[in-house]
């Protein structure tokens, strides 16, 4: 079945076949590719049609198809225009959704600024309270990245001890 539709169906034929015209019929074989024997695969019976009728039908055959290849055509359109639409509609949003995620970025930074000069400002604080408790020693602070541990002085049995609230 597949290769009759294969010999039928395929424009200008399939070189695996011969197709010709005998006795009223349209008969197509199936050649062997080593003895290019051909093997009668089917046939249609032809009858005498005037050519004015088979003309006409051919040609209602193709005003058929041409209108429906016109509505798929107009269909296709519509559906391109719909997404086209879509798309505009999204872009917009992107656009929108950018910009409120730079504003937000924005207010973040500034909250996070505002939150890091005030721990800035309390470290300060803390440095000059140790300096009252611990008048004319100079306080080393010891960097580890984007930390900083204030290392104070000795406490009475000789230990040094770490500020773990000015982290």
């Amino acid at each position: 079945m597949n290769e009759t539709k294969s010999a039928l169906s395929t424009h200008g034929g399939s070189t695996d076949f011969t197709y010709a015209v005998d006795g009223g019929q349209f008969v197509w074989k199936k050649l062997d590719q080593g003895s290019r024997v051909g093997m009668k695969y089917g046939y249609i019976q032809l009858e005498e049609t005037p050519y004015h009728e088979a003309a006409e039908i051919m040609l209602d055959s193709l005003l058929q198809q041409c209108s429906d290849l016109k509505r798929e055509v107009d269909g296709l359109q519509k559906n391109n225009m719909r997404a086209k639409r879509e798309r505009d509609v999204l872009m917009e949003k992107l656009v929108k959704y950018k910009e409120e995620k730079l504003e937000i970025e924005q207010q973040l930074t500034g909250r996070f600024l505002a939150v890091l000069n005030a721990k800035k400002e309390h470290i300060q604080q803390l440095e000059e309270r140790l300096q009252v408790f611990f008048p004319g020693t100079k306080i080393p602070s010891a960097r580890f990245g984007a930390y900083t541990l204030l290392i104070l002085p000795e406490d009475v049995n000789g230990r040094f001890s770490v500020d773990s609230k000015a982290l």
